[in-house]
């Protein structure tokens, strides 16, 4: 293949990158010892008002934006459920996040992760009457 059949494809991708790049503005990928601080982060409750109704299930990636003041300054879907009331439960379930200010040579930096909610759906209230009346079995003493 010659060369002037992948200059075209080339600016494609430098314009493509250079699009990413300006999205993430200063925001930098989590380094290594904040990813271990977002993997301890607790997972959102199930909604409510999902419980009563078809019970959709499924996983919400965010991508969170962090800045300097350890405010969380953007979130937006990076994968979706494929349920749009999962993904804004989980956006609503973040809002309350903040960090400490993460520092570098003593500047304080900008930074983003991705944070995936996990929903599964309660057992129906039907199921746990029956597992609540289920006899008890006595342990033998020996």
């Amino acid at each position: 293949m010659q060369l002037r059949h992948l200059l075209p494809a080339l600016a494609f991708a430098c314009s493509l990158a250079a699009a990413v790049s300006a999205q993430e503005g200063k925001f930098v990928p989590a380094p290594p010892e904040l990813k271990k601080l977002v993997a301890t982060l607790p997972q959102p409750q199930y909604p409510p008002a999902l419980a009563r109704g078809a019970r959709p299930e499924g996983t919400v990636v965010l991508r969170m934006y962090v800045a300097e003041n350890g405010q969380v300054a953007q979130t937006k879907v990076a994968k979706s459920s494929g349920n749009a009331d999962l993904d804004k439960a989980a956006l609503n379930a973040v809002k309350g996040f903040k960090f400490t200010p993460y520092a570098v040579n003593g500047k304080n930096i900008a930074w983003f992760f991705d944070y995936s909610a996990k929903y599964k759906a309660p057992a129906a209230a039907g199921q746990q009457q029956q597992q609540g009346n289920a006899p008890k079995r006595e342990r033998p003493d020996y």
